[in-house]
């Protein structure tokens, strides 16, 4: 995972402002490498454009297309692994492995959770009950 400090457009990165930012580590108060770059109002405008297309083109889509979609979403942030973990452990402080149990699964589990929503309204119950009782039981699951 190579951090670049620019704004993804569509499919493209962009860092059309002279402003710019750095994250820090709050563990330290070192201030991390890359510098991020704030959005113009000109590229804002053409992130409007781009997700209204696209969400023309995604509310065309079947429940079985828009769950495959959105597991295909929740598959490329678990395939980040121990680099997306370290990156929020560096930027929040808290511990790698608290971060690698709860953030990543988390994470996953709720665009798993909401794919079947889309795909079959009836099985939210159950997922949203397996979830609850793996938050409050982490051990159990």
């Amino acid at each position: 995972m190579q951090l670049t400090g620019k704004n993804f457009i569509g499919n493209n990165l962009s860092a059309k402002g002279t402003t710019s930012f750095k994250a820090d580590n709050p563990a330290n108060s070192e201030a991390l490498p890359e510098n991020f770059f704030l959005i113009t109002t000109e590229e804002v405008d053409e992130v409007t454009k781009k997700a209204s297309a696209a969400f023309k083109i995604y509310q065309q889509k079947t429940a079985e297309e828009k769950a495959l979609f959105l597991e295909t979403i929740a598959k490329e942030i678990l395939a980040l692994g121990d680099d997306l973990i370290s990156r929020a452990a560096t930027e929040s402080g808290l511990p790698f492995a608290r971060l690698i149990v709860n953030a990543t699964e988390r994470q996953g589990n709720y665009i798993y959770l909401h794919k079947c929503y889309v795909k079959d309204h009836g099985l939210v119950q159950e997922l949203t009950l397996r979830l609850q009782t793996a938050n409050q039981y982490p051990n159990l699951t």
